[in-house]
C-alpha cells in the first residue's frame, strides 16, 4: 500500500506540472470558451460547433499533452519497476553466499554414458531398487522422498548432478500435469567453510534459487520490516536467522504450491557439520516441507543408522548395488581414450581387456576408488610399465579406500614427501581469507606455491626478496601458476586436484582453487596415524598460520607496487567489501589479531612487516586514486589508507585501532595522539562497519575494548567530523547495522559515561518542511543512504544542512523512529541519560554546597580582615 501511495503521489505531482506547464494559451481559451459561453447562451447546435472549432485548432497542444502525460505515467511506472528491482536483488544479495555452488560445481560429470538408467531403466531387466520415474510420477502427496544412499565415494554426488541436470518435461509430465515444476538443489560439502555444509546454508541456497526464479513474491514472503528496509538502501539487507529463513520458505511453499510443483535435491546429508541433532533439523525440515502436496524432494547419504531409519518407508536405492555396469563402461572408456595405453594394448601379448575386467571387478561399487587405480594405471603407463607388470601392481591395491590412502602417501617419491605433505597440513586448515574475506575461497595455486621457500616463517628471513614475485609480468605469472598446478598434482599423486574459479580474473591473479579428491580423503587425513604421518615428513607439524601470514605479508607487497595498467586486472567488488587489491593487507591485519600469539615476537615482526609496506602504498598514487574511486560505502580499511599522509596518527595505530590489536594499541597509542589526531576519529575507526561483522562476540568484545582505551586516553565522543559528531554517526551507523543490542546497548553506555551529548544539534540535521531529521534520512526515517555514501557526497547537499540555532533532537527518539531496536532498550538507554542528568546534577548541588561551605567556615575562622588595594593593604583585628 505504501509502494501504491508513493507511486501515485509521483505520477500526480508529474501530471500537475505537464499541464501547468503544457500551454498558456490553452488555459485562457478555455476560459474564454466558457464565459461566451454563460454570457451569451449559445444554442446546443452552437456550443457543439464552437467546441467542434476549439478542439480543431488546438489539437496539437492536445496531443502533445496526451504524449507527455503517456511519458510521465511510463516513466513513473518504470522509475517503480527499478526501485522494486532494486529491493529484490538486496534480498537475493542476502540470501547468497560464498561457495553456494562450489561442491555442486566440483561434482564430476557422469562419463562414458554411465547412470542413465536411473531416467530411462532397461526394460529387459528389474533392477534392484525402486523406480526413480515411477516415485517422480506418482500422485501429489503419495510418497514425496526419494533416498540415494551409498558408500564412501560410490558416485553420490556425480548421481545426483546427472539427475538433476537432465531431468525433463517427459520425464515429468505426469506429475506435473500442465503446471510449472520449479527445481533448486544444494550440495553439502563438509570439507568446505560455514554455509556450505550447515543447515542454514542449505535453506539460504534453497530459498535464494526458488525466488530468483519467482522474484514478485519476494515482498511477500520476507517480513515487511526486512522489505521495507530492502526498499529504501541498496546495500546488503540484514543477515537471515534460521526461524526467519523457515518462516520465509514455508510462505513461499503455500503461496506457490497452489500453481506449481517443486522439486528439490539435497545431496550428502552427512556431509552437514555437527552431530546428529544438526543432521536431525535437516531431517524435521524435509519432512515438515513434504507436508506440502505438489513438492518432490530427492536426498542422498551414506547408509548411517538415522538416515535409515528416517527413510524406512520412503522409496529409495542402493548405489553400489547398481553400478557395475557403470564401472566398467568408466574403466574401459577411460583407459582406451588414453593413446598411450591403446598403443601398449596394440603391440602387448599380454590381455589388456582382462586387466580392465580386473579393475572394474575388483572395485566393490565404490566409484572413488576404480578413479585413483585408473589415475594410478595411467601414469605408470605413461612410465613405461607393460600390461604383465600393471597386473601386478593392481594386485597390490588395498580395495579398502583407507588402505589404499595410506598406501598412497608413503608411495610419494621421498624427494617430495615434505612439500607434498606441507600441501596436505595447508589444505587440512582452513584458508584464513575464508574466515575474514566472506566472498572468497580458500587455497589457490598461488597462496600454495610459497611451499618451495622450505620455511613456514620465509617472508620474516633477513634481506628476503619480495620484489622478485613479479606480477607486472602477466605471461610469466600465468606460466608459474601452470607450474604451480603441476607440482601439486605431482606432488600428490592425484589426491589434490586444481578446480578453476568461476571468475576468470581471480583466476588470473590467484590461480585455481585446490580442494581435496573426495571428503573421504580429508577423513582419512584427520585420523591420528596419518596425522603423525604428515608430521613425520615435515619433521613435526607444519606452522600454518605464519606460512599463510607471510603470503598475506608478500602479496600485500606484490599488490601495493602495482601500477594503473595492472590494477585493472583487478575485479570491482560490492560496496563496503574489501577491494581485491587490498585483501592480502586485510587479511594479514586480521590474522593479527585473531590468530598470532599477542605476546609473541613473531607478532612484532608482521607487524614490522606492515609497517614496511606502509610507505610502498602512501608513494602509489595510481592505488591511491583507485582507492579514492569508492564513492559509496567504502570498507573502512579505504578511509584508513587515504588519511596515511596525514601521519597524525601513525598509520600503524590508525591499523593497530582498526584491528584492535592490543599490544601495539598499549605500547604506542598516547593521550598527545588521541587528542591531536587529524582527519576520520580513532573512535570511528575502531567502531568499524558493524553491518559486515553482524554479531561476532569475539569482534564485538574487541571493539569495546579498544573504545573503552580510547576514551581512556582523552577521545572526545563529541567532536565534529565532517559536519557531524563522532556519536551521532556512531549512532548513525549501528541504526543502519545488524541490532545486536547487549553490545549496542553497552556502547552507548561506555560512551555516555564519558560525556556523549544525548542530543543531535541541528548542524548535524538535514532540515525539511515538515521537520529535521538526521543526515541521510528521510522525513518518515527510512534511510536514504549510508553513512560512507553520505560523508562521500557531503559537499554535493551541503546546502541542505542548516546553521545551528540552538535546537536539538533526541538521540533515543531519532533510534525509536528508526525502529531497529525494542522499545525497552531504548528506555534503557533514556535512563541512562537521566542517570547521568541526575549524577550531574547531584555533582554541582555537592559542589555549591562544598562552597558555601568553605566561604561560611573562612568568615568564621578569621580574626582579621584585609581592606585596601594591594599596595595599602592594611589588616583590621575583627571584634568578637
Amino acid at each position: 500500500m505504501d509502494d501504491l501511495r508513493e507511486r501515485c503521489t509521483i505520477s500526480e505531482n508529474s501530471c500537475l506540472e505537464a499541464v501547468s506547464a503544457a500551454s498558456g494559451t490553452i488555459k485562457a481559451d478555455i476560459e474564454d470558451l466558457f464565459k461566451r459561453v454563460e454570457n451569451l447562451k449559445f444554442s446546443n447546435e452552437r456550443e457543439t460547433e464552437l467546441l467542434t472549432t476549439f478542439q480543431a485548432s488546438h489539437t496539437q497542444v492536445l496531443l502533445k499533452v496526451s504524449t507527455e502525460l503517456g511519458q510521465i505515467a511510463s516513466r513513473s511506472q518504470q522509475q517503480y519497476d527499478e526501485k522494486l528491482e532494486r529491493a529484490q536483488q538486496v534480498i537475493l544479495d542476502s540470501l547468497n553466499f560464498p561457495g553456494m555452488r562450489s561442491r555442486y560445481d566440483q561434482v564430476n560429470d557422469a562419463e562414458y554414458k554411465t547412470f542413465t538408467w536411473i531416467l530411462n531403466p532397461p526394460s529387459d531387466q528389474e533392477l534392484p531398487c525402486d523406480s526413480f520415474i515411477q516415485w517422480i510420477n506418482s500422485r501429489a502427496g503419495e510418497n514425496p522422498i526419494y533416498w540415494i544412499s551409498g558408500k564412501p565415494g560410490s558416485g553420490k554426488s556425480t548421481l545426483m548432478r546427472y539427475i538433476s541436470e537432465t531431468i525433463g518435461a517427459e520425464h515429468l509430465h505426469e506429475w506435473s500435469q500442465g503446471q510449472e515444476v520449479l527445481q533448486a538443489k544444494f550440495f553439502s560439502w563438509n570439507p568446505g567453510h560455514g554455509e556450505e555444509k550447515s543447515f542454514h546454508g542449505i535453506l539460504r541456497s534453497l530459498l535464494y534459487q526458488l525466488l530468483e526464479i519467482k522474484r514478485h513474491l519476494i515482498q511477500w514472503v520476507v517480513t515487511p520490516e526486512r522489505w521495507r528496509a530492502a526498499l529504501a538502501s541498496h546495500s546488503r539487507a540484514d543477515d537471515w536467522g534460521a526461524r526467519s529463513l523457515r518462516k520465509a520458505f514455508d510462505d513461499f511453499l503455500s503461496i506457490q504450491l497452489s500453481d506449481a510443483k517443486i522439486l528439490l535435491f539435497i545431496d550428502g546429508l552427512d556431509e552437514v557439520y555437527g552431530d546428529d541433532e544438526r543432521r536431525q533439523e535437516v531431517l524435521d525440515f524435509v519432512f515438515a516441507a513434504t507436508q506440502h502436496d505438489n513438492i518432490k524432494i530427492c536426498l542422498s547419504s551414506r547408509p548411517w543408522t538415522m538416515f535409515e531409519d528416517a527413510f524406512e518407508t520412503c522409496a529409495r536405492l542402493r548405489l553400489e548395488k547398481l553400478t557395475q555396469g557403470d564401472i566398467e563402461k568408466y574403466v574401459f572408456g577411460k583407459l582406451k581414450s588414453d593413446a598411450r595405453f591403446l598403443q601398449l594394448c596394440s603391440y602387448s601379448t599380454t590381455n589388456a581387456d582382462q586387466l580392465m575386467q580386473d579393475i572394474a571387478g575388483r572395485a566393490e561399487g565404490v566409484f572413488l576408488w576404480i578413479k585413483l587405480v585408473v589415475m594410478e594405471m595411467l601414469r605408470r603407463t605413461r612410465d613405461g610399465e607393460s600390461i604383465c607388470t600393471l597386473q601386478k601392481k593392481l594386485d597390490g591395491i588395498p580395495a579398502d579406500l583407507d588402505l589404499y590412502f595410506r598406501r598412497m602417501l608413503e608411495s610419494i617419491d621421498p624427494e617430495y614427501r615434505e612439500e607434498a605433505s606441507t600441501f596436505l597440513q595447508l589444505i587440512l586448515q582452513k584458508s584464513a581469507v575464508e574466515r575474514y574475506i566472506a566472498h572468497r575461497s580458500g587455497w589457490t595455486a598461488l597462496s600454495l606455491s610459497f611451499a618451495e621457500e622450505g620455511d613456514s616463517r620465509f617472508a620474516l628471513k633477513p634481506g628476503y626478496e619480495f620484489s622478485a614475485l613479479n606480477m607486472m609480468d602477466m605471461e610469466g605469472w600465468a606460466f608459474n601458476l601452470d607450474q604451480m598446478k603441476r607440482r601439486i598434482n605431482s606432488r600428490c599423486l592425484g589426491l589434490l586436484e586444481c578446480h578453476d574459479q568461476l571468475d576468470e580474473r581471480f583466476n588470473r591473479i590467484y590461480g585455481p582453487e585446490v580442494k581435496f579428491l573426495h571428503r573421504s580423503l580429508a577423513d582419512f587425513l584427520r585420523t591420528s596415524t596419518s596425522t603423525a604421518l604428515l608430521h613425520q615428513y615435515t619433521g613435526g607439524e607444519y606452522d600454518v598460520t605464519s606460512y599463510e601470514a607471510c603470503v598475506w605479508g608478500t602479496l600485500a607487497f606484490v599488490f601495493g607496487r602495482l601500477d594503473t595498467d595492472h590494477l585493472t586486472f583487478f575485479p570491482a567488488v560490492k560496496s563496503g567489501l574489501v577491494p581485491i587489491e587490498l585483501e592480502p593487507l586485510h587479511t594479514l591485519c586480521e590474522m593479527i589479531s585473531e590468530e598470532l600469539q599477542p605476546h609473541d615476537s613473531v607478532t612484532y615482526r608482521f607487524v614490522k612487516l606492515i609497517g614496511s609496506i606502509v610507505p610502498l602504498i602512501e608513494k602509489n598514487e595510481a592505488l591511491r586514486h583507485r582507492l579514492d574511486m569508492f564513492s559509496r560505502r567504502r570498507h573502512p580499511l579505504v578511509d584508513n589508507i587515504l588519511q596515511w599522509d596525514m601521519r597524525v596518527p601513525p598509520p600503524i595505530v590508525v591499523l593497530g585501532t582498526q584491528y584492535h590489536w592490543k599490544n601495539v594499541l598499549l605500547a604506542r597509542l598516547t593521550s598527545d595522539i588521541v587528542r591531536n589526531g587529524v582527519g576520520r576519529p580513532l573512535l570511528l575507526f575502531a567502531l568499524g562497519d558493524p553491518e559486515l561483522t553482524g554479531f561476532n562476540q569475539t569482534i564485538w568484545d574487541k571493539r569495546l575494548w579498544t573504545m573503552r582505551f580510547l576514551l581512556r586516553l582523552g577521545a572526545n565522543p563529541n567532536e565534529v567530523y565532517k559536519g557531524t559528531s563522532v556519536f551521532c554517526e556512531i549512532m548513525i551507523i549501528l541504526s543502519a547495522s545488524n541490532p545486536v543490542f547487549w553490545y549496542q546497548l553497552e556502547l552507548m553506555r561506555l560512551l555516555t559515561s564519558h560525556g556523549a551529548s544525548e542530543s543531535i544539534p541541528e548542524e548535524c540535521m538535514i532540515h525539511t518542511e515538515e521537520r529535521n531529521m538526521p543526515v541521510g534520512f528521510q522525513a518518515n526515517y527510512t534511510k536514504t543512504m549510508s553513512i560512507g555514501e553520505f560523508m562521500k557526497g557531503k559537499d554535493q547537499i551541503q546546502s541542505r544542512v542548516t546553521e545551528a540555532d540552538g535546537s536539538a533532537y533526541s538521540c533515543v527518539e531519532f533510534l525509536r523512529v528508526c525502529k531497529r531496536y525494542e522499545d525497552r532498550e531504548l528506555d534503557e538507554l533514556a535512563a541512562l541519560f537521566v542517570e547521568r542528568r541526575e549524577a550531574l546534577s547531584s555533582k554541582k548541588s555537592e559542589s555549591a554546597a562544598k562552597g558555601r561551605k568553605r566561604r561560611e567556615t573562612a568568615g568564621k575562622g578569621k580574626s582579621y580582615v584585609d581592606i585596601g588595594g594591594q599596595q595599602g593593604r592594611k589588616r583590621i583585628k575583627m571584634g568578637n
